[in-house]
């Protein structure tokens, strides 16, 4: 996206920043958003071919009944022998806030703890019912506010994610959440949202 020969180039678009490869909106260092539903998946490439997928990142794809007991799932299997292979990722269906247009969130590599913690804070969050029963509170109940932070390391800068929470989604946000959450079927993969 930041390579003027390439298709995908988005004008304006600094390294670390939130943009929507689809609109190409840049959202810059921070993005708010609303989570409807999360994923895991699985992807392995050869030769930037898609050679391998597992959309719930548990059944395997046609190297291994599971992703469990595959070789290219393994610490070690990557290029020069660092990282896996095969890829894993956690796929956030999103609201952004301020355009309240739908997008899918993917973490993956250095992001990946970012997303689980994501997830974590998701499944932690409870309601009270009239009854007062304790029940887990749907995703789309809380906005959350995503930021890069800078990090070095002996192969050079690169940006993380952090994800934090930053209130209750108004109700305009809950309904829609509510209502794409309720409408979409599909398995959760792709890069709308994206951090350069």
């Amino acid at each position: 996206q930041m390579i003027r020969s390439k298709a995908e180039y988005i004008e304006g678009l600094m390294v670390g920043q939130y943009f929507n490869s689809v609109t190409r909106d840049i959202y810059g260092d921070t993005v708010t958003v609303v989570p409807v539903k999360y994923s895991m998946s699985r992807l392995k490439f050869t030769n930037n071919v898609l050679d391998c997928r597992s959309r719930n990142g548990v059944d395997g794809g046609h190297y291994s009944p599971v992703c469990k007991g595959c070789s290219f799932s393994k610490w070690g299997s990557g290029k020069e022998g660092r990282g896996t292979d095969c890829k894993e990722y956690i796929n956030f269906l999103v609201i952004e806030k301020d355009s309240q247009q739908p997008m899918v969130i993917s973490f993956k590599s250095s992001s990946l703890a970012a997303g689980k913690t994501w997830s974590t804070l998701i499944i932690g969050r409870k309601i009270a019912l009239s009854t007062g029963q304790k029940v887990h509170a749907p995703a789309f109940m809380t906005q959350y506010t995503l930021r890069t932070v800078e990090k070095t390391s002996g192969q050079g800068v690169y940006y993380i994610p952090v994800v934090t929470p930053s209130g209750a989604a108004d109700a305009g946000l809950v309904a829609e959440g509510a209502n794409l959450h309720k409408s979409f079927k599909g398995e959760l993969e792709g890069d709308a949202a994206e951090t350069e």
